[in-house]
């Protein structure tokens, strides 16, 4: 699984072909915390047709804000970086959310984030 923040459709083409390239899966993370999972999402689809068989997904980065985690979860998607607090975050794992760390590599940090059994 190869993740990397997605800043344009360009971006999520790159990296859906370079996963497909190596049989591998691409997480596409939103660049900053502004854009929003249906954003995310159609950026997917739209480089899912141009690469077509490749094998990818989507993830948000939601800050403290669970109502963005509930709307991700809405949306269909259930890898969410969340840094509220513990309670909400085990009520979002509750509801399916996968709890997850951004990569390293990412340029704009999150403070405390942590990772959901």
């Amino acid at each position: 699984m190869r993740e990397r923040r997605i800043r344009s459709l360009a971006d999520a083409i790159e990296l859906l072909t370079e996963t497909h390239a190596a049989r591998e899966t691409a997480v596409l993370w939103a660049a900053s915390d502004e854009e929003g999972g249906l954003w995310l999402t159609a950026v997917l689809d739209a480089a899912r047709s141009a690469v077509p068989g490749a094998d990818g997904r989507v993830a948000l980065s939601c800050g403290d804000r669970a109502g963005d985690a509930m709307a991700a979860l809405r949306a269909g998607i259930r890898r969410i970086a969340f840094t509220g607090s513990d309670e909400v975050a085990a009520k979002l794992t509750a509801l399916g959310a996968e709890l997850a760390e951004l990569p390293p590599d990412f340029s704009v940090p999150i403070a405390t984030i942590r990772r959901g059994g």
